[in-house]
C-alpha cells in the first residue's frame, strides 16, 4: 500500500506543478516550487507544500495559489484514471534550506 501511495503523491506533485506553471501569474523573478505532497492514508485529503521565492512576494503569490485549489483538483482529475481525487489544500512551506537557496539565487542573479 505504501508504494501505491508514494506513486500517487509523486503523480500529484508532477501534475500540480505543471498546473501552477501554466496558470499562475508570477512576477519577474518569482519562483514557485511544489516541495512535497502529503496525503492521508485514505487519500481523502492532500496537502501540497509550496515554496515561493523571493520571500517578499510569497504572500501575494500564495493568496493567488490558494484561490485555485478547486481548479487544481479538477485539472488533476482530468489527468488521472482514478475515480476519487483527494481535496487539495496548499500550504506555504519554509524549509530549513530556504535561506541558502535564496542566497544562491541572488548570487546567480548578480553574475
Amino acid at each position: 500500500m505504501a508504494h501505491q501511495q508514494e506513486r500517487f503523491e509523486s503523480f500529484l506533485k508532477k501534475e500540480i506543478s505543471e498546473f501552477l506553471q501554466r496558470n499562475t501569474w508570477r512576477g519577474e523573478g518569482v519562483f514557485i516550487s511544489v516541495t512535497k505532497v502529503v496525503s492521508g492514508e485514505r487519500s481523502d485529503n492532500a496537502r501540497v507544500l509550496v515554496t515561493i521565492f523571493p520571500e517578499d512576494k510569497a504572500e501575494e503569490t500564495f493568496k493567488q495559489i490558494k484561490r485555485m485549489e478547486k481548479e487544481t483538483r479538477r485539472f488533476v482529475a482530468s489527468r488521472s484514471r482514478r475515480r476519487f481525487i483527494p481535496q487539495i489544500k496548499f500550504v506555504l512551506y519554509g524549509g530549513g534550506k530556504e535561506m541558502e537557496l535564496e542566497k544562491l539565487l541572488e548570487k546567480v542573479k548578480n553574475e
